[in-house]
This record gives C-alpha cells, structure tokens and sequence, in this order.
C-alpha cells in the first residue's frame, strides 16, 4: 500500500507536465478532444505564397525548322534580355532561342575538345555575360560568352557533371 500515493504522485506530475500553462502564441490553435487529449495546430504568420507559370513564348516543333527538333532536353536556362537556352543531350549543343521563340544560334557542338559536349552534358547556367556548361562525359565545364563566342574548358573534378551551381562571394561560382 506503500505504492499507492508514489503512484499518485507520478500521475500529479505528469498532469501537471502537460498543462500548456501560459498564453498560446498567436497564430495557434489549442483545443482537446473527447479523450482529453491536447490537440495544437500552428498556422503560419503569412500566407504561404502561391506563384502562377505565365507561358510567354512557345518553341514548338516544326519539321522544315530542324533547330525546333529536341532528343531530350536536360536543362533550360533564361537571360535578362529574354533569351532562351536550351541544352540538347542528344544534339549535343546548346540552342539559343530570342524573346520571341526565334532561333539565334548553337553554342558547342558534339564532340571531345573545347567548346564540344559529351553524350552526357547534363546542365548549364546564365552567369552574367557567360554560358556555363557542365558535362561529365568530358569531365569539364565549357564556358561561352551569351554571343556564343567559346572563351575557355576548365576540369570538373570528380566524376559527376554538375546539378547545382551556386554564388560564394569574391571567390567565385561553384557547381556540385
């Protein structure tokens, strides 16, 4: 009988552990159900935001226009001047396209030199006045000016083509 109120008191404590006590925050719901157990919903300050795509250019396929012919696009990529990037894995180039969904140019071509992509380019990015474009199979990144003029090819180390690219500062960019 000893046990009896050591019992007692565990439940007091645990009671008393899970009373909120306090005020809610705003922006909280606290209620409890039929069992009695505390149900408590957090709602976020501003409504979560909602963005709508707005298609302003079509590239659609037209077979006497063999540059609106696509193998398998593996990345896209806008300037500010409204121009459209396109890599093609299986053409192995990158189709430039202005505002308007008309055909600029290529920029690279297939091949295992400077300025040419693998079967495994996979990604590129608008940087400023530059072109950048990562491809595995040549273990390089190929970069170009936005007039498509190829400038340089640097190593990619490690074996993977790059998927992420990102901004460190005064150090320059760096792709992962």
């Amino acid at each position: 009988m000893r046990l009896l109120p050591w019992i007692f008191l565990l439940v007091v404590s645990f009671t008393v552990a899970c009373d909120p006590g306090g005020e809610v925050a705003s922006g909280t719901l606290v209620a409890t159900d039929s069992a009695g157990i505390m149900l408590v919903e957090s709602l976020p300050k501003d409504p979560p935001r909602i963005f709508m795509a707005e298609q302003r250019v079509a590239i659609s396929p037209d077979e006497s226009k063999p540059e609106t012919l696509f193998g398998n696009v593996v990345d896209v990529a806008a300037d500010d001047e409204g121009r459209i990037y396109v890599l093609d894995q299986m053409a192995r180039e990158v189709r430039v396209f202005n505002g308007d969904g008309i055909y600029a140019g290529p920029m690279g071509r297939a091949g295992q030199g400077p300025g040419e992509f693998s079967a495994f380019a996979q990604s590129l990015l608008v940087y400023g006045d530059t072109v950048l474009v990562s491809d595995a199979g040549n273990r390089s990144v190929q970069r170009f000016l936005r007039s498509g003029e190829f400038v340089d090819s640097r190593p990619q180390p490690g074996s993977q083509s790059a998927r992420t690219w990102w901004e460190s500062g005064a150090d320059g960019l760096y792709a992962r």
